[in-house]
């Protein structure tokens, strides 16, 4: 293959008529940044890649979803790449990655519309990704980090034309991507957070908040979920106490059979079973 650039950033999504769809970020490998890329499926090859966007600068994550009329809406992060140079400086490409926003496209009548953006902020927007909540919602979530250092997780939902404005879900110190989930009919989001207070120690933890319609994001809560009965946690579970190989290895608390005993047995002069000695080699002139 002559194809010398990066695919990265994979998301798959399955239209209403059940189409696999993929999304990714294609390097180009010059200043001009990444392409965004879609492919379908139609059960025996994938499609020609098809540009969201031509000019989607430096792309740091992406995300496709459908509404329930078969709208196609991709999401992703983005930096303006269109004032970089091959004589840029590694600082001036460092600043402008701390300056992502959020951009979209439309899927309707067999295209993408023009990338457009609504949520400008101050500082960094990252990490969109796009669920169904309650009612078919189509909710967004991504991380925003401001200049002064602030973490925030924020969210919107798409009704059909447009976009409601972002609210705040939580601030911390947000690891890897949140995720939007359903719990007791409402629309809820998952994420995981270092809640270490030391600098060089990383401590993750899940917490979860889910929407009122008259309140907004309820207060973020701590995810412990409950062992059903029958079952016993990874901490709680036994571990085997015998030293033995032979009685069986003990990993994670699932147990794994030894091999049947004749299979561990070894024959006097099994050319097999003796140590390995490698032939000695004699050095030879190489003249």
């Amino acid at each position: 293959s002559n194809d010398l650039y990066e695919d990265r950033l994979v998301e798959t999504a399955l239209a209403p008529d059940g189409t696999p769809w993929m999304i990714w970020v294609k390097e180009t490998g010059d200043v001009s940044g990444s392409q965004l890329l879609t492919a379908t499926f139609d059960g025996t090859a994938w499609s020609e890649p098809v540009e969201v966007s031509p000019d989607a600068g430096y792309v740091s994550g992406s995300d496709i979803l459908f509404d329930t009329q078969g709208n196609g809406l991709a999401v992703w992060s983005a930096v303006d790449s269109s004032g970089f140079t091959a004589d840029s400086t590694d600082e001036e490409v460092y600043q402008s990655f701390s300056t992502g926003d959020i951009f979209y496209a439309l899927y309707q009548n067999g295209e993408w519309s023009a990338p457009q953006t609504t949520f400008v902020a101050e500082g960094n927007d990252t990490k969109p990704v796009l669920g169904l909540g309650a009612n078919n919602t189509l909710l967004l979530a991504w991380i925003n980090r401001s200049e002064t250092g602030t973490n925030s997780l924020m969210s919107a939902s798409w009704n059909g034309t447009s976009w409601t404005a972002a609210t705040v879900v939580d601030t911390g110190n947000f690891v890897g991507e949140a995720t939007v989930s359903i719990v007791d009919g409402k629309t809820t989001l998952f994420w995981s957070e270092n809640v270490s207070t030391e600098t060089d120690v990383t401590d993750t933890s899940l917490f979860y908040s889910t929407y009122s319609d008259s309140t907004g994001w309820e207060t973020p809560l701590l995810f412990v979920p409950a062992v059903a009965d029958g079952f016993s946690s990874i901490e709680a579970a036994e571990f085997g106490s015998s030293t033995h190989a032979s009685d069986g290895f003990h990993a994670s608390a699932i147990s794994v059979p030894s091999p049947p005993e004749e299979l561990c047995e070894c024959e006097e002069g099994d050319p097999e079973c003796e140590p390995y000695e490698p032939e000695p080699v004699v050095p030879s002139d190489p003249n």
